[in-house]
């Protein structure tokens, strides 16, 4: 009996002395954009951004004009914003976020042959443990 008691305390205390090991995983989204018109009459916007991000959204004929008044998109989330609500006169809905990287453009009108959604993301590294 006794034999038994520390055969079972040995296994016992075995069974305590296991390692354990632990992995971490780092997962990261990366910012993107989708822009697209709605009926002509909107612009939606559906948008993930880094939390201190915030993107800016006009109309102009040319999506690298300076000196732009803009529409904020102030975080992520799908938006549906009237033409009429945004500043500048043009052929397209341009959206920038200089902190993400990420712009975006498309007909405000749509004609032929020209996209009616544009989808843009930054490629980022993303280092694991």
């Amino acid at each position: 009996m006794i034999r038994g008691l520390g055969l079972f305390l040995a296994m016992c205390c075995g069974l305590l002395a296991v390692e354990h090991k632990s992995v971490a995983i780092s997962v990261s989204v990366k910012p993107e954009v989708v822009l697209s018109m709605e009926g002509g009459s909107s612009v939606r916007v559906k948008i993930r951004l880094s939390p201190s991000a915030s993107a800016q959204l006009w109309i102009a004929d040319s999506c690298t004009a300076d000196g732009r008044a803009v529409h904020v998109v102030p975080q992520s989330g799908e938006y549906h914003i009237p033409i009429s609500e945004l500043s500048g006169n043009g052929s397209m809905a341009c959206l920038i976020s200089m902190l993400d990287g990420l712009s975006a453009e498309v007909p405000v009108s749509p004609k032929p042959g020209l996209p009616t959604t544009q989808i843009s993301s930054e490629v980022r590294t993303v280092s694991s443990i």
